[in-house]
This record gives structure tokens, sequence and C-alpha cells, in this order.
């Protein structure tokens, strides 16, 4: 890391832990930190920097705070067989369960944000060990494509993952928008593209046809939120 970067991201952290902070964009960010409007592009991949190294949270509105302060939380997410995920915090604390309805559209091994829900004393009070929270926000997917088979409902075509670990079914739109050699059809291996803003996905069929596809937010699909 060059020092000029190592300094930003230290004067960054300052800013957000002084006592009468207030949560900021970058725009704002950048005029507190003096940082003119040519060099504030550098701000921006350092704030996406922190953000993904969870040294820092996006609320509401993209402003930034640290983390503890809105009880959130960054890291890999380790999913388990049956739908339920962990996601690791700082040395000595233990791991946030996230239930199976509340991951989202983040899969295995994907960094995300979580928020928690219900802290260490109420998960005691519950008779459990662990604290619990929800996943908000993806921030970098773990592979760029997941293998599944292509299936049909009575009402549109959804891919079932090969990953067990991979729990929702992306639905897809089929016939193609752009016209191909060949469409694929129900029982076809295919792969899908698992972008993280534009859930625009590519799949390829049997004879390796390509097919232009959306992830519709049906009822098996959970909604993102924002914090």
């Amino acid at each position: 890391m060059k020092p000029e970067s190592a300094q930003l991201r230290e004067r960054i952290l300052d800013l957000l832990r002084a006592p009468n902070y207030r949560p900021l964009d970058k725009i704002e960010l950048g005029k507190a930190l003096g940082r003119k409007s040519g060099v504030r592009m550098n701000l921006n991949a350092i704030l996406r920097e922190m953000e993904r190294d969870g040294e820092i949270a996006r609320i509401r509105k993209n402003r930034y705070v640290l983390p503890a302060e809105a009880d959130l939380v960054t890291g890999t997410l380790s999913v388990h067989q049956s739908g339920f995920a962990f996601l690791p915090r700082k040395e000595g604390e233990p791991d946030l369960y996230i239930a199976a309805e509340n991951t989202g559209t983040a899969m295995h091994g994907d960094k995300v944000v979580a928020r928690i829900t219900r802290d260490e004393r109420y998960a005691r009070a519950k008779g459990r060990d662990r604290a619990e929270g929800r996943v908000i926000r993806i921030l970098e997917r773990a592979h760029d494509t997941i293998v599944g088979t292509l299936q049909q409902s009575k009402n549109f075509f959804y891919v079932v993952p090969d990953d067990p670990r991979i729990v929702h079914n992306v639905y897809v739109q089929v016939p193609p928008r752009t016209p191909l050699p060949k469409t694929p059809r129900p029982g076809d291996k295919v792969v899908i593209n698992t972008p993280v803003y534009h859930p625009f996905f590519a799949i390829i069929g049997e004879l390796r046809c390509e097919l232009a596809c959306c992830w519709q937010l049906r009822p098996y699909t959970i909604k993102m939120t924002e914090p």
C-alpha cells in the first residue's frame, strides 16, 4: 500500500472515530478531509477498499460509519447445506449466526455486510450461544459463475444450482431477448454469471448457446434491503 493511501485511510478512520462525527457520504467526506474535486477519485477507491476490508460500513443514503456503531459486521459468508450461515467476527467474538431466510441472495464464500439483529444477551435468554444477524449487502462474489440445471414450472424458468450450499433457485427469462441458434431447454446443464448489483446472467446450454437472462424477485427470492 502506498504511504499516501495508508495516511488517507487513517485520516478517514480518525474522522469517523471523532465523538462529534455525524454520518457523511463520500462527497461530504471529501470536503471534510479537504480533498479537492480533482483527487476525489482516489478517495472513492480507498472508501471501496475500506468497506470491503470491513474497516468502515455504508448505511442509508450511502453514508459511512464505523461498523460497530451501526451493529454491522463485514466478512466472508460460510453457508451450511441446510441453508443457514455463519459470519466470522473479530478474534475472540463468536461467529454471527444467520438463518437461511436472512441470507438474502448471498452465496457461500461471498464477502458480505450483515446487521446484528439479536445480540449475545438476547441469544442467551433464548438458550442460544451466538448473536444473530441478516445479510444486507453483498460486497464481492466468491465466484463469477455458478453451474446448475435449467428447470421449468407452470409460470417461469429457474436454475437449480449444483452446489448444495447455494440454497436459492435462480429465476431466468426464457427464451432469450437476443435470438440464439438454440434455446436451452429444461434439463440442460447451464452456467450463470453472478453479478452483485445488476443481476443479469449468461446461460450456456448443452450446445454452448449463450442466453441473456435476469434474476427476477419472485416469492422464493429474498429482496436485499439497505440498513
